[in-house]
């Protein structure tokens, strides 16, 4: 048996309002119109203070900031992936680098890593690929400075030393990738970072604005479907009725058929 579903989310609402926009439309004769006519005035979409002429608009506009953040997360994600390598390989190769003796191993602590470390840090959150990536900038201008060689440091993202080895100092740049690679790949992350914050704010705002609207809308549906349903009353055949009346927006839905239980048959005794 069939049972009618009134609309309860705002894609189901959205339906059932194009729906009904639609077919009137189709329409032309007055007394053909399911729809009650003092319901068209919230319907009419030329109209642009009407609800459903709002709801299109604010529903459209979600889809417009879901697909803005759609194209930022995702654009977020790759340089977030390449800024990580960046900073584990930085890390590796510095290790590398204490074990050949061209570093030492206390210089792991310029990093804020232990000076005995045997992993390179966790870069497996966004908040931690920023972290490493700052503390790789500031420790190798810090170490710079220790080792006996002026750094050019900029605000904690760009760094270079100018050079590679200075054997009157004997500090070392750490190289491939370098701090300043490392720094130039986290300007470029919390760019992203901070971009992809203000679509997801702006995202945010949108659905709420839809949200705003739903409680109306929700009643709107209601008056619709019942509207469509009075009109068609006398219809005898009821799957006539509902057909015409889905024509309007009003849905359905059948109910699954009881299950009848197999009886267990019982075991003969045995003779």
């Amino acid at each position: 048996m069939a049972h009618r579903i009134l609309p309860n989310s705002t894609p189901t609402v959205m339906r059932c309002l194009l729906t009904a926009n639609a077919e009137w439309k189709r329409t032309p004769v007055a007394a053909e119109r399911a729809l009650p006519a003092e319901l068209w005035p919230l319907l009419d979409d030329t109209n642009p203070a009407s609800l459903y002429s709002r709801l299109l608009l604010a529903t459209g506009k979600v889809s417009r900031a879901v697909a803005a953040q759609s194209v930022i997360t995702d654009t977020l994600a790759t340089k977030a992936a390449q800024t990580g390598m960046f900073v584990s390989h930085f890390h590796q190769v510095f290790d590398f680098g204490v074990a050949r003796g061209t570093f030492k191993a206390g210089a792991r602590s310029y990093y804020q890593r232990p000076v005995a470390a045997t992993a390179i840090p966790d870069v497996s959150t966004y908040d931690a690929i920023a972290r490493e990536a700052a503390n790789i900038v500031q420790g190798e201008a810090d170490r710079a400075t220790a080792e006996g060689h002026p750094a050019t440091f900029d605000s904690g993202l760009t760094f270079d030393s100018g050079v590679r080895f200075d054997s009157s100092t004997g500090y070392r740049a750490m190289d491939l990738p370098s701090a300043a690679e490392v720094g130039a790949l986290a300007a470029e992350f919390k760019t992203l970072r901070d971009e992809s914050d203000r679509v997801q704010v702006d995202t945010d705002r949108q659905r709420e604005a839809v949200q705003a609207l739903m409680p109306e809308a929700l009643a709107l549906t209601v008056d619709l479907c019942d509207g469509v349903e009075y009109f068609y009353r006398h219809d005898p055949d009821d799957s006539s009725r509902r057909q015409k009346c889905e024509r309007w927006g009003v849905a359905y839905a059948t109910d699954a058929a009881p299950v009848t239980p197999t009886p267990t048959p019982t075991p003969t005794p045995p003779a």
